[in-house]
């Protein structure tokens, strides 16, 4: 619901803030100083109230992910948003999980795979082999209906719903395929 304390405040403390900077100057007589200081302790405190109310409005709001209105269990503000978001995240990109191993340094890894001679090692089991048939039936399919492949728009893909992969992770798993011998790059 909307509480009309929290665009009052807001605006005069937006008000008092640009008022504040753009009044910047030692050379001014210490009464417009004190004047100032004291504008800005205000504002500080009109700052705390600000987060009260925002606090107070976010834990009662009604919030709506996915077109599903959530019935949140948390407490606190943060809490509430947190919940919210990972629940948007796990609905929106249901697909994400196939991706269960990420790399600190996946362009070391890219190149440690593009570089092995061994195509049994181009592929740890256990490690995104979902992703890896995902990828996989995506170029197959492409290559039945004689769909060429780009493989920018391969990675711009699986970066969209319903995957959510990071580029690096799409670009690992195309190395894979490729050292696997099951897919060729052309130029």
């Amino acid at each position: 619901d909307d509480d009309p304390a929290l665009g009052r405040e807001l605006r005069q403390h937006l008000q008092t803030e640009k008022y504040l900077r753009a009044g910047i100057d030692d050379t001014l007589p210490e009464t417009t100083k004190r004047i100032h200081k004291d504008l800005a302790h205000e504002n500080t405190q009109r700052r705390k109230r600000l987060e009260t109310i925002l606090g107070r409005l976010l834990t009662e709001a009604t919030i709506f992910a996915c077109g599903q209105r959530l019935s949140l269990k948390a407490g606190s503000p943060q809490a509430a948003l947190e919940e919210a978001l990972e629940y948007l995240v796990a609905n929106s990109t249901p697909k994400l999980t196939y991706i269960n191993k990420y790399y600190s340094n996946p362009s070391a890894e890219l190149q440690t795979i593009l570089r092995s001679n061994d195509p049994g090692q181009a592929v740890i089991p256990g490690v995104n082999e979902q992703a890896l048939d995902e990828v996989r039936e995506f170029v197959d399919l492409s290559s039945r209906s004689n769909h060429q492949v780009v493989l920018h728009a391969l990675v711009e893909r699986f970066a969209g719903r319903p995957w959510g992969w990071p580029d690096e992770a799409t670009l690992i798993l195309v190395a894979q395929l490729l050292v696997l011998g099951e897919i060729q790059l052309l130029k």
